[in-house]
Order: structure tokens, then sequence, then C-alpha cells
């Protein structure tokens, strides 16, 4: 399986990335989410469909904003799979 080492500047500049760090969960689903989409976190939650998923991700940003700063990022060119490890900083906004 060939793995690709993806550069952290690249990842983050990433227009996905960009759109969830502006912290406007609707505009980010809305562009980067079908309206069947499924959500796991790869443990036991799982929230189907766009709009739940703004829901939920509405509800969880309530108070808090996330910024996601990669730390180590690699690309399962076969199985077209992004593997992230994130420092997520987290802080009331302003």
């Amino acid at each position: 399986m060939p793995i690709m080492f993806v550069s952290r500047e690249n990842y983050g500049n990433c227009v996905q990335v960009q759109a969830f760090n502006e912290g406007n969960d609707r505009a980010l689903c809305e562009r980067f989410y079908a309206e069947n989409a499924i959500f796991t976190d790869g443990a036991n939650l799982t929230v189907q469909g766009r709009e739940n998923l703004i829901a939920f991700l509405e509800k969880m940003h309530e108070g808090v904003r996330e910024i996601d700063r990669p730390v180590t990022v690699t690309y399962d060119e076969e199985n077209k799979k992004v593997f992230v490890e994130i420092d997520m900083e987290v802080s009331s906004p302003s």
C-alpha cells in the first residue's frame, strides 16, 4: 500500500481545513458533505445525514472555537484516505 507523506503546510492550506477553521459549521457541511453523509469518531459516535451533522457540530461548538493544527499527515493513495494527527486549539470565541 503506497503511503505518501503530505506536508503540514499543504494540509493546513487545504480548503476543507480552512473552512473548518473559519468556524461556520453550516457552511462547512453544505460545501463538503453530501446530504446522506455519515460521520463517525471511530469509537462509538455515528451521525447520519448532513443536517444532523450540522446540528451536532453547532451544538459541540456552542461557546467553543476549534482550530485544526496538523502535526503529522499521511495519505494512503490506494485507498484514498488521509490520516492526520491533530493538535486542536480550543478557545472561547471573542
